[in-house]
């Protein structure tokens, strides 16, 4: 492969890319929602039904861009010998990172929180477990993956890891409620995704650090997720208004200058222990 494209070229051709990609991801998705949104009517949480649609339809994405860069190592990241290790590091972190920060949110007066669990819901709950999972590897496919990839293709890794983190923030903008913080916190998820691939986490473990991030802000804990509203099964997470910098307001916690901070702090952390064991694996 020519590795002495110009970035700016890089940058546009890679910018085309991830709209085409994120066509393929959302398209297909929303046109079976649709469909069959008539069909399910009266069945129970017909709400949840249409919303696991959209979730599990972004397989489409991953297996279409299985076939498309299965043989490039820069962009199809994936490590198959340590995958269970993998999925429960990233489900630990996705899980206790966003936990920490809700907890001090509440500490904090943040939300008010009601206890809503059903035993009748775990299997919602399952569902649930899975379709956060499958959307949010496909989110590290794509920026991750992709858009990081790409980049690290052509040696230029730092860039890399910017324009992927600005691509994921700029197509989160149609989101409602979307706010400068909301731009800064999406962006530093971002980096921080960005930085724990650099230090050797492959997509398998960034997939399930995301899909436990947003199932723990949305359906465990009740809080909205980026903007949408939430899908609560275990706890409902009002939000205390006045409290934007703790809570986010209407977005959600990642809106929050609290969410912002732990960020940095995080990233931080990451970049010490990589300088420490002069770690990182691209």
């Amino acid at each position: 492969m020519n590795k002495k494209l110009a970035p700016y070229l890089l940058i546009i051709m890679t910018a085309i890319g991830t709209i085409g990609w994120s066509f393929v991801s959302d398209v297909p998705g929303g046109m079976i929602s649709k469909l069959t949104t008539p069909m399910i009517q009266g069945f129970p949480h017909v709400e949840w039904v249409s919303f696991l649609i959209e979730l599990f339809t972004d397989l489409i994405l991953i297996v279409a861009m299985y076939f498309a860069y299965r043989k490039r190592k820069e962009i199809w990241d994936f490590a198959n010998q340590r995958i269970f290790k993998e999925l429960g590091l990233g489900w630990l972190l996705g899980f206790g990172f966003f936990a920490l920060i809700w907890l001090i949110s509440v500490f904090m007066g943040g939300f008010k929180v009601t206890g809503i669990f059903n035993i009748l819901n775990i299997g919602w709950f399952l569902l649930f477990v899975v379709g956060y999972f499958i959307q949010g590897l496909s989110e590290e496919v794509l920026f991750r993956g992709y858009v990081m990839g790409r980049f690290v293709e052509y040696r230029h890794i730092f860039l890399g890891i910017f324009f992927n983190s600005l691509f994921f923030t700029i197509l989160h903008g149609a989101n409602d409620n979307f706010t400068t913080e909301a731009f800064l916190g999406l962006f530093l998820f971002g980096l921080l995704m960005s930085f724990l691939r650099y230090a050797g986490m492959s997509l398998w473990g960034l997939g399930a650090f995301h899909g436990a991030w947003n199932l723990t802000e949305g359906v465990i804990f009740g809080t909205s997720v980026s903007g949408n509203e939430a899908t609560s099964i275990i706890f409902s997470s009002k939000m205390i208004p006045g409290h934007a910098l703790i809570n986010g307001n209407e977005f959600g916690i990642e809106a929050s200058w609290l969410s912002i901070i732990m960020h940095v702090i995080f990233i931080g952390l990451i970049l010490v222990w990589m300088k420490k064991f002069k770690k990182n694996s691209i």
